[in-house]
């Protein structure tokens, strides 16, 4: 699967659960390894979840981790969501896996009920 593929198929469900999504990826505003989505959703405990994509075998760069550390060192959420195998990863910024889902529904069912920086 492609990354825009797995960006659509992303968008589409949080839209669907009546999100509010940013996708930053490509813009012109763009800061150098900074998230591709930013979901917003009241159901969220600090209101809004960062995302990176990434497909298959990539990984985050050394400039988005950087990134995603230091979003998170200010306690924003923000995390590397891949699809892999036909399963949802999500992982934290230093690459350590946090959990595996079958589907997007499940991670959603996770990230609404727990907390997730440690």
């Amino acid at each position: 699967m492609k990354e825009s593929t797995f960006s659509r198929q992303v968008t589409r469900f949080f839209v669907e659960r009546n999100a509010f999504v940013f996708n930053v990826a490509g813009g012109q505003f763009q800061r150098p390894g900074m998230p591709d989505l930013c979901i917003m959703h009241q159901h969220l405990a600090k209101g809004c979840v960062w995302f990176e994509l990434k497909v298959g075998g990539n990984h985050l760069s050394k400039i988005q981790r950087q990134v995603m550390k230091q979003m998170n060192e200010r306690n924003v959420d923000a995390y590397c969501l891949k699809s892999l195998d036909s399963q949802v990863w999500l992982i934290r910024h230093d690459e350590v896996l946090i959990s595996t889902f079958h589907d997007l529904h499940s991670m959603w069912a996770y990230i609404t009920h727990k907390q997730l920086l440690p």
